[in-house]
């Protein structure tokens, strides 16, 4: 299925209202077809310059919203500063001690969400406190994302997912989930 206009051109119109536009870290690949109209894939590309460097390794994942960076290095959360510095998030708590990535999400204003291992942690940044959700209320995580003031997360190895309550990633019902339907095929992520 075509989307046209989906991904717009790497520069900025002359009249925002015209075009806001920005492609930043992807570059473009023209495949030719039997048609006139090429296909065009993009590719995602790390940025060019080294920005920080986190005293733990390996970096398992990062999100930024709204001017606000944030990066699990080994088992700690770090927040990225604008001034390339960094400083740990709730110093002591530490996530699972593995190496595998991590999926998070910020609204870039009040939580951090972070699915690792196959668990549930909130950091909420107004009081520097990383909180461990309780798995009875969320079997597993695989993945995590947000939508319209949900935070989602999907059940590894099933085709379940489960919602937080609005605006709030630290509250969980049980009740709160759904079934990936349409397609026997499991559900990967969102």
């Amino acid at each position: 299925m075509v989307y046209p206009g989906f991904i717009g051109p790497a520069y900025r119109a002359q009249s925002i209202t015209a075009a806001g536009d920005l492609l930043i870290n992807m570059y473009a690949e023209v495949i030719p077809g039997p048609t006139r109209d090429p296909s065009i894939t993009y590719y995602g590309t790390p940025g060019t310059a080294l920005w920080a460097t986190l005293p733990t390794l390996p970096v398992r994942g990062c999100c930024y919203q709204n001017g606000l960076c944030f990066a699990v290095g080994g088992q700690k959360l770090y927040q990225i500063l604008s001034d390339q510095s960094y400083r740990e998030c709730s110093p002591g708590i530490v996530l699972p001690a593995d190496t595998t990535p991590v999926s998070m999400v910020t609204d870039g204003s009040k939580y951090v969400v972070i699915a690792a291992s196959g668990q549930l942690w909130v950091y909420s940044i107004a009081n520097d406190l990383l909180l461990h959700i309780n798995l009875a209320l969320v079997a597993g995580a695989g993945t995590v994302s947000y939508a319209d003031g949900y935070y989602i997360v999907d059940v590894p190895g099933t085709q379940n997912f489960a919602i937080s309550d609005l605006f709030n990633p630290t509250l969980w019902n049980a009740l709160d989930f759904g079934v990936k339907e349409g397609t026997t095929d499991l559900l990967v992520g969102q």
